[in-house]
């Protein structure tokens, strides 16, 4: 009867640090994908034309992703948010424009900036 005793502790001992284990470890949001940053647009050189499409743009995509510092990334619909700008003003520009996404990251030697699009007018 005490050796029964004792085993049955034993398991509700190891019973009970496992489940410790695996509800701290299931609260851990380590696999969590999601990337916050900004997007921007900029011209290649002096192009005054340029500078109003990024204007234009850069507004589109406030409107799109809110006025934040940083907000959840989605590459598709910031290419579709400027594709409809471009296409709105493609016959009044010659030259080029890159979008680009400055991710929010704290580490300093981390590469924040990426082109997603280039943009070659007239197109």
């Amino acid at each position: 009867m005490k050796a029964m005793k004792k085993y049955l502790l034993a398991l509700a001992a190891v019973l009970c640090c496992a489940m410790t284990t695996a509800v701290f470890t299931s609260c851990n949001n380590d696999d969590d994908d999601t990337v916050f940053g900004e997007y921007y647009t900029e011209t290649a050189g002096i192009n005054m034309a340029g500078e109003v499409i990024c204007v234009k743009m850069d507004e589109a995509l406030v409107k799109a992703f809110g006025n934040k510092e940083y907000y959840k990334l989605d590459d598709n619909k910031a290419i579709r948010v400027c594709d409809e700008v471009a296409n709105e003003y493609r016959e009044e520009l010659a030259g080029v424009i890159y979008l680009r996404v400055h991710f929010g990251s704290t580490d300093p030697d981390a590469e924040n900036n990426k082109m997603i699009k280039q943009y070659l007018f007239p197109f």
